[in-house]
């Protein structure tokens, strides 16, 4: 069987299912993960990295942290980042106001994968994510016998594997 793991960017999927398909934004991961995989193919991990609006309402903190337990009570490992504050000038006006930047999702996102390929734990894995920041951790050279092969679906996906050590790592998602 193809061990399959499943990395999920959170922040931005629940941005992209909020605007396109919001009768889905209490997705289970695991599900998704299910439907995802073939017969031949077994779940090894699913992660779902997020970070927790903490100046958002006490009811939104609280639907988001209910999120996070329901995943992880079907085997999904949450990985948290956070949120900074930042002083951004608006170009209109010119006054600044304060606004909350993610961080550390995209880095933990591209850590897990480095390390859970280069340490054998997945034959296939799947980045479900439609942030182009996320592109550096697929190889953009093209294929060689021993580097990596990367392919573009017709909507645009881009699918790159390459040998990682002892792993063979694929990794999708859209480019931008």
């Amino acid at each position: 069987m193809m061990r399959v793991s499943i990395y999920v960017d959170g922040f931005n999927v629940y941005h992209g299912v909020e605007e396109h398909c919001p009768q889905y934004l209490w997705l289970s991961y695991r599900a998704l993960a299910e439907v995802l995989t073939e017969s031949q193919e077994t779940i090894q991990d699913i992660y779902y990295f997020t970070a927790v609006a903490t100046w958002k309402s006490r009811k939104a903190i609280t639907e988001h942290e209910h999120f996070i337990l329901a995943q992880k009570s079907v085997d999904v490992k949450v990985v948290r980042g956070r949120f900074q504050k930042q002083s951004t000038e608006c170009h209109l006006c010119h006054r600044f106001y304060t606004t909350h930047v993610e961080k550390r999702t995209d880095v933990n996102i591209a850590v897990q994968v480095m390390e859970d390929a280069f340490g054998n734990r997945f034959d296939k894995a799947w980045l479900v994510s439609a942030d182009s920041d996320l592109l550096p951790i697929i190889p953009d050279e093209p294929p060689t016998a021993a580097g990596p092969t990367l392919t573009q679906t017709p909507s645009g996906a881009v699918e790159a594997t390459w040998n990682a050590g002892p792993t063979t790592l694929t990794v999708a998602t859209p480019r931008k």
